[in-house]
């Protein structure tokens, strides 16, 4: 069982191991680790298009109804990778502090009571809808005088990309690929159910059926297979809903579109083109279910589909060709 709980968490002092976390918990984040999709357990605001500004006091919906409270601390970070490539536009902090709603607290949120390690994130984090904010307050003299560090390499930096001399009193996470962090928000809150209860503990899911392709059966009766597939683990999941039912015959029409285009496509680039394009065609459909469509199952029969279909033209990659563009 890959236990891994991430780098990122604060453990409470009161857990030092795996071991002392219930079978149900290690299954939990066993789900998380391995096969969980984000928008499972993601609860989204409104998107908005805004920019952050340090003091924003921000919350991310963690249960329906249930609110955990962060700050941005810093929006002039010049920290480099080995690349040379900016990493971020934010440091941002989350605290254990929880909410009914998403209002100001009537007290004062402590550093010294963090759920995450601070962390770097960019202006998705906010513009996507994970984390909505509702008020600034401006940083006390602790915030601004904040003994943060990002290690790279060997040493450990400050915000403004300064080498500092001793260990800091917070280690920063230097890289959060997009709204990863929702998983760590997951396993922590998974981990230590003192945050907010044991409802937020991720349901284990029922082992769902997956597709077996054999050497006799046809691609296009594949296809049917995987529709009917996708529809069985949208009901087991509860999100068959109206958007969900409109998008699978489109879905599935983008798919024999797909093998109509590629039947006598001889050329590798223009084949590749050819599967961007159907990538890009369900990141749409997709989004037009509000992510709800594709999550890890689907996505590994879908997969599945594409290596299958360039198989059977000569082509055999060794790696996922879809996953520079696509958004599942």
């Amino acid at each position: 069982m890959n236990l891994w709980t991430g780098y990122h968490v604060i453990l409470p002092k009161n857990i030092n191991s795996v071991e002392g976390l219930s079978e149900y918990k290690k299954k939990s984040l066993d789900q998380i680790n391995q096969s969980l999709e984000l928008y499972d357990f993601c609860h989204f605001f409104e998107k908005v298009e805004s920019t952050a500004k340090e003091g924003d006091i921000f919350v991310v919906q963690v249960v329906q109804g249930k609110y955990i409270y962060g700050k941005v601390i810093s929006t002039n970070t010049e920290l480099f990778d080995d690349y040379n490539k900016l990493q971020s536009e934010y440091v941002v902090v989350l605290y254990r502090d929880v909410s009914d709603s998403p209002s100001l607290p009537d007290y004062s949120l402590d550093l010294d009571n963090l759920l995450l390690k601070p962390f770097l994130q960019t202006r998705y984090f906010f513009n996507s809808g994970y984390a909505k904010i509702i008020t600034n307050i401006p940083l006390t003299k602790e915030e601004k005088e904040m003994d943060i560090g990002f290690e790279i390499g060997c040493k450990f930096f400050d915000m403004q990309g300064n080498v500092l001399k001793e260990k800091p009193k917070y280690k920063g996470v230097l890289r959060i690929e997009g709204l990863g962090i929702a998983y760590d928000v997951a396993r922590i809150l998974t981990i230590d159910d003192t945050v907010i209860g044991e409802e937020f503990i991720v349901p284990v899911r029922k082992k769902l059926p997956t597709i077996r392709i054999n050497k006799e059966q046809e691609i296009n009766d594949y296809i049917e297979s995987m529709i009917e597939n996708i529809k069985h683990v949208q009901k087991e999941l509860g999100s068959y809903n109206k958007a969900v039912r409109k998008a699978i015959p489109v879905l599935s029409k983008a798919f024999y579109s797909f093998l109509n285009k590629v039947e006598n496509q001889k050329n590798e680039e223009k084949y590749l083109e050819l599967v961007e394009e159907l990538v890009e065609s369900i990141n749409q459909i997709n989004d037009y279910t509000d992510h709800c469509l594709v999550e890890t199952d689907e996505r590994e029969v879908i997969c599945a589909f594409i290596d299958t279909a360039s198989k059977n033209h000569g082509y055999n990659f060794g790696y996922d060709i879809t996953e520079h563009k696509r958004k599942w």
